[in-house]
């Protein structure tokens, strides 16, 4: 996974920081749609409309694991 300024189109689960000079960490956040409008919600963020949120994000969505065999 890389940084980018590209917001994400496809939901999932992303990961999230303001920049990389913030001091933050990253955040796990999650993109969900519904009405057709792609929305993030942080945890203990809140949630909005994916537009009005600056920052970076990780180029692809968090892979969900594999059950143990």
């Amino acid at each position: 996974m890389k940084w980018t300024t590209k917001k994400p189109t496809t939901l999932g689960w992303y990961w999230w920081r303001y920049s990389k000079r913030s001091g933050h960490g990253a955040v796990r956040v999650q993109i969900f749609g519904p009405n057709q409008q792609l929305w993030v919600d942080g945890d203990g963020l809140g949630s909005a409309l994916i537009d009005e949120w600056p920052g970076q994000w990780s180029d692809t969505p968090i892979p969900e694991p594999e059950d143990a065999k």
